[in-house]
């Protein structure tokens, strides 16, 4: 299967607001590869800080995974040709969607033992996005007339939700206190980001970042996504939004974010073969103190690598995870649409 298959959301950018929060802010990220992939996609983490995501095999094939304490465990569906784990709870239920060889699709909720197929009755097609400590879901369906929906699985329960006007909902993320996070297309066909609780739905957009995508939220009401030009973000009502990139990246494209701030997602970076595609790596960012020393800008997709990548010195160091290497440096990136300096984005081994 083609890797050209995955969409790959290259999005995103905003104008960096609330100064005193960006200074403070610093991350480490550490790339995260499936064994041998070519590109992988990393897309939710959970309390305990297990990862679950897709990568894809140099012959093309896709294959979801769960990351937990430096070891991969393959997760595919009984009969699937490609399985994507999208979202995973601290008790370690997981849900995702599969497609088989004629095309069809099945949306799943994994609880480790048993694997239960979740599709809205009378759908065309269901895919679940996001899963909270109480399993309740969230995804969007087809419906019988072949209009796109938003809907919350809740106790057995499918209940449509859809943002009023618009002509698609999206809602991908949920968190203990039913707070759901997702995104949405107006009538003039602009990509907006939302926030729904308790019956009502708030419209999150970037200043200037040209369109919107909420994904993931912790049961603080932290929420991550990207908008307009390749960037990613960290929301919080007391915050605001601030700029979440991996160091000369192409591209960073946050996915999920779990209640200690640690956020995983993908971000892309060009090859060094000009005539290869660009590279796409998974990666885990958590808050680190300040370093603004021996600051520069170096893409840091390796490709083609096992397990953790960690990231301190340009200089090549005995793997301590599977077969992979570590090249670690630290950098600093001044956004050029940003008012105010971004944030000092410290790149070193995972704790």
């Amino acid at each position: 299967m083609s890797s050209h298959y995955f969409c790959k959301l290259l999005i995103l950018g905003l104008l960096l607001s609330d100064p005193a929060a960006i200074q403070a802010a610093s991350n480490t990220f550490s790339q995260i590869n499936g064994p041998g992939a070519l590109e992988t996609m990393v897309n939710g983490i959970n309390d305990h800080g297990q990862i679950v995501g897709w990568y894809v095999h140099p012959d093309f094939t896709a294959q979801g995974f769960v990351y937990d304490n430096g070891t991969f465990a393959a997760l595919d569906v009984p009969g699937a040709d490609v399985t994507f784990p999208l979202g995973i709870n601290r008790h370690g239920q997981i849900v995702g969607w599969s497609q088989d060889s004629s095309g069809a699709t099945e949306s799943f909720l994994y609880d480790g033992a048993v694997l239960t197929l979740l599709n809205f009755p009378g759908s065309l097609a269901t895919v679940v996005f996001g899963i909270n400590e109480s399993a309740a879901v969230v995804g969007w369906y087809v419906d019988s007339d072949n209009i796109a929906r938003g809907f919350v699985y809740d106790e057995g329960t499918f209940t449509s939700l859809d943002v009023p006007g618009a002509t698609f909902t999206s809602p991908r993320g949920i968190n203990k206190r039913g707070q759901i996070v997702g995104w949405y297309s107006d009538s003039d066909f602009a990509t907006h980001g939302f926030l729904y609780h308790q019956g009502e739905f708030t419209t999150l957009d970037v200043p200037g970042g040209g369109f919107t995508v909420a994904y993931g939220i912790n049961d603080k009401g932290q929420i991550v996504g990207y908008s307009g030009d390749n960037r990613g973000f960290l929301y919080s009502k007391a915050g605001g939004f601030i700029a979440l990139d991996v160091p000369g990246a192409l591209g960073t494209n946050p996915f999920g974010i779990n209640d200690a701030g640690r956020v995983v997602g993908w971000y892309t970076d060009r090859p060094t073969d000009p005539d290869e595609p660009n590279l796409t790596c998974g990666f885990l960012a958590r808050r680190t103190p300040r370093n603004t020393s021996n600051q520069q800008d170096i893409g840091l997709c390796a490709g083609h690598t096992e397990g953790l990548n960690l990231l301190t010195n340009q200089q090549l160091q005995p793997a301590n995870r599977g077969s992979s290497a570590v090249i670690d440096f630290i950098s600093r990136r001044v956004h050029p649409h940003s008012l105010h300096r971004s944030p000092d984005w410290i790149l070193d081994p995972l704790l």
